[in-house]
């Protein structure tokens, strides 16, 4: 298999060190995939991606989408509003996300 050229990452991606393909596309095998985050805090329960596919002649950016890391199944009260502003702030991003494409 010949190598695939990592094109630099979107200027929104919080990896922006043009990280590497993480894998195949289950489906379609011979499509490279890797995700760019939107927002580079660690310290955040909730995060946008956009998940990149490279096949060697087209790259292509999927839909933007939410992945939420909440912890614990019973949340306190303070991580339950950690949480909730993250959701909100991520949102925001998705629906500028949305908008520009």
């Amino acid at each position: 298999m010949t190598a695939i050229t990592i094109p630099a990452c979107p200027i929104w991606c919080a990896r922006r060190t043009d990280h590497e393909y993480d894998g195949y596309l289950i489906a379609e095998p011979s499509k490279q995939a890797r995700s760019h985050p939107v927002f580079g805090d660690h310290d955040t329960t909730v995060n946008v991606y956009v998940q990149e596919t490279n096949d060697g002649r087209t790259v292509e950016l999927g839909e933007p989408y939410i992945v939420i890391w909440a912890g614990d199944e019973n949340l306190s009260l303070e991580a339950a509003r950690k949480v909730s502003a993250d959701l909100l702030a991520a949102m925001a991003k998705l629906e500028e996300l949305q908008r520009q494409s």
